[in-house]
C-alpha cells in the first residue's frame, strides 16, 4: 500500500500554489493585494490541535494576512488525509473528505480549539473507492478548490490528476534514502 508522505502533500501544495496568481503559499511568499487564499502545509491542523491558536497565530502575524479572505490545508488524523477550507470572514469551515465523514474529530478541533464558530461536512465530495488514496483526494480537493474547478463525478479522481501525483512522489520529492511514499 503506498501512501503520500507530508513530503509530498506539501510538495505538491507548493505547485499548486504557484500556478495559481490569487493564492500563496504560507512560508513562500506573502500574499499582495490580489491573494485570496493562503495554502498552508500538512502540519498546520496537528499544530492547532496540539497549541490551540496560540501555536498557530504566529504563522499568520504579517500584517498582509489580514487581507486573506480564505485558508486553505489538508487534515490529516487517523492515517487519513482530508482538507479544510477556512473563511476567516464568516469564521466557518468546510471539511472535504474522501471517506465521508471520517474526521468527525476534526470539525471538534476546529471548534474547540480555533476562531471557527461553525463547520459544514461537504456532502457532494466525490469519495474514494479504496483505502489508499486519499492524500490523493485530499491533493484533488484543494486543486480543485483553488482553481475553482468543480470536482468530476463521474471519474472520481481523474486518471491524469493521479499520475502526475504519484510521478510528483516518485521524481521531484523523494528522499535520497527514504521513499517519498510511506
Amino acid at each position: 500500500m503506498e501512501w503520500l508522505s507530508d513530503e509530498v502533500i506539501n510538495g505538491a501544495l507548493k505547485l499548486i500554489a504557484e500556478e495559481d496568481p490569487f493564492s500563496v503559499m504560507l512560508g513562500e511568499g506573502l500574499p499582495n493585494e490580489q491573494t485570496k487564499t493562503v495554502i498552508i502545509n500538512s502540519f498546520y491542523f496537528e499544530s492547532l490541535k496540539r497549541r490551540g491558536m496560540g501555536g498557530v497565530s504566529k504563522w499568520m502575524r504579517a500584517p498582509e494576512f489580514k487581507k486573506v479572505d480564505i485558508l486553505v490545508f489538508p487534515l490529516f488524523q487517523n492515517s487519513h488525509w482530508s482538507m479544510c477550507s477556512v473563511y476567516l470572514k464568516t469564521r466557518g469551515a468546510i471539511l472535504c473528505d474522501s471517506l465521508r465523514p471520517f474526521h468527525k474529530e476534526a470539525a471538534a478541533i476546529l471548534l474547540s480549539h480555533s476562531d471557527i464558530d461553525f463547520v459544514i461536512y461537504d456532502l457532494s465530495t466525490v469519495q474514494q473507492k479504496n483505502g489508499n488514496d486519499c492524500g490523493v483526494f485530499a491533493l484533488y480537493f484543494i486543486a480543485c478548490f483553488v482553481f475553482q474547478k468543480p470536482q468530476n463525478r463521474q471519474i472520481p479522481i481523474p486518471d491524469m490528476f493521479f499520475s502526475h501525483v504519484r510521478h510528483l512522489a516518485s521524481t521531484k520529492f523523494s528522499h535520497e534514502q527514504d521513499s517519498s511514499l510511506d
